[in-house]
């Protein structure tokens, strides 16, 4: 499963969440701004900026590197 996290306001989280539509790849979206746990632990993952996409095979990233996020999608 996919975990996409974003924030309010945050223009690259619209548009990965418009890439990932656009792929078809089913994700569920955590706002950190409504869930304060999420962000912890994505501070203590080292992310500093969102959005942050990770998957369960150890895939994770931060930003919008398309390229990146094209080997998510295959």
């Amino acid at each position: 499963m996919v975990k996409l996290y974003t924030k309010n306001n945050c223009m690259q989280c619209k548009f990965v969440k418009m890439f990932l539509d656009n792929k078809n790849v089913d994700y569920q979206e955590i706002n950190v701004d409504e869930d304060e746990k999420s962000l912890e632990f994505l501070k203590e993952e080292g992310f500093m900026s969102m959005p942050v996409v990770m998957d369960d095979n150890g895939f994770s990233m931060s930003g919008n590197n398309m390229a990146k996020l094209q080997t998510l999608v295959g």
